[in-house]
């Protein structure tokens, strides 16, 4: 997975890209290696050495309204427990590493979102915590108001099914989808995640688990690569109004194009309209994935002559 970032008055343009391997690179529009941070750059803040163990990245998010700074989430793998912690690093935008935090919980802790908003220097990771009180969800709030990463609160709950995905914030308020044995909600929070709720509304469909969201003019965009109950059903995009402190569901969007059912791959938008990789059913490879541009309504307006 990977952002993209542009230096409009150098005219140029490059990406970052992290990988199940533990490196993190910066590529150019000709996908040239720039800079990269490579596994062993972690050891320091997992305090592991990479012997006994490896990073798996799961998310990444680049703060293009201010210094362009890297955050990525994943875990740091042991080789005799698969479950060591979580670990949250933030690098400059070539990839040297300004800080870090390592969440062991008693080596049952994952990461699986992380989200910024610099105006109100916020920084947001969801996860599970095997171990924790309530072996359920996790949402961790960090400062980003320097160049560290300082926790400012940390809020487990739910079952041992529970586990908080997409996390986004409008600099108001912060929103996070939730899935709790096979239900999913979404649940509005104050900019400091704590245990009040402020609003929550749960889904229909169940096991649908939403993987990516998006913030635009009062609009909080959802998308589910798939359900998980057999037969797999198709992706689908969910819309909540949350425009001046509302918080209600608007629509559902459901991946049947062209005569066909798709899963989503991956959902990317720049500012008009959405770009969805949409991949075949059923979930079998070698498949195919084809590149389709929609409006903010999920009309189709385009998609590549060929497949990827």
């Amino acid at each position: 997975f990977g952002q993209v970032s542009e230096r409009r008055k150098i005219v140029q343009h490059y990406g970052y890209f992290a990988t199940n391997t533990g490196h993190i690179v910066k590529l150019d529009i000709d996908l040239q290696l720039l800079n990269s941070a490579i596994p062993t750059d972690f050891e320091a803040i997992s305090g592991t050495a990479l012997g006994s163990g490896w990073v798996e990245w799961e998310s990444m998010i680049v703060d293009k309204e201010r210094d362009g700074d890297v955050y990525v989430a994943g875990y740091w793998y042991g080789d005799y427990d698969p479950y060591v912690g979580a670990i949250f690093v933030r690098l400059d935008k070539d990839l040297v590493i300004k800080d870090g935090v390592f969440d062991s919980g008693d080596n049952h802790i994952f990461a699986f979102k992380i989200t910024v908003n610099p105006t109100i220097e916020r920084c947001y990771v969801t996860g599970y915590n095997i171990a924790g009180p309530s072996g359920g969800a996790q949402l961790i709030t960090f400062d980003i108001s320097d160049n560290s990463m300082v926790r400012l609160s940390t809020v487990e709950r739910g079952t041992g099914n529970a586990r908080w995905q997409v996390v986004n914030s409008d600099g108001t308020y912060t929103y996070v989808s939730n899935i709790d044995s096979g239900i999913d909600t979404f649940e509005k929070y104050d900019n400091v995640v704590t245990d009040s709720q402020l609003a929550s509304i749960a889904d229909i469909e169940p096991y649908v688990d939403f993987e990516w969201g998006i913030i635009d003019n009062g609009i909080w965009y959802l998308a589910s690569r798939k359900g998980w109950v057999y037969p797999f059903s198709h992706g689908k995009i969910t819309t909540i109004d949350i425009a001046g402190g509302n918080f209600s569901k608007l629509s559902d969007y459901w991946m049947t194009y062209d005569g066909l059912e798709w899963r989503i791959e991956y959902m990317g938008f720049d500012g008009t309209y959405f770009y969805l990789f949409l991949g075949k059913r059923p979930d079998a490879y070698p498949g195919e994935a084809w590149l389709y541009k929609f409006d903010k309504t999920f009309n189709k307006i385009d998609r590549m002559s060929t497949p990827l």
